[in-house]
């Protein structure tokens, strides 16, 4: 069975290998993701800690996964 065996962030589903926000299969080729590089997304995830934002409108902290997916969610709130 082929593998993708690059680096992937957290918006790769790892069984289909598709992007989740653009639905694209460009970077994994569709193949299911291998255990290695799910294992360097998560050691990499552990060593950085989580992207916090003070939402003073809403009187909140909210904590993204990464700075891109804080950027994604400021694009868009309503819908992310």
């Amino acid at each position: 069975m082929d593998l993708y065996n690059g680096k992937i962030n957290e918006f790769i589903d790892w069984i289909s290998g598709k992007n989740v926000l653009t639905g694209s299969t460009s970077q994994t080729g569709g193949f299911p993701i291998s255990g290695r590089s799910i294992r360097e997304l998560l050691q990499g995830k552990l060593r950085k800690p989580f992207f916090m934002y003070e939402d003073k409108a809403n009187n909140k902290y909210r904590m993204f996964s990464s700075e891109d997916a804080y950027a994604i969610w400021k694009e868009n709130p309503t819908d992310n």
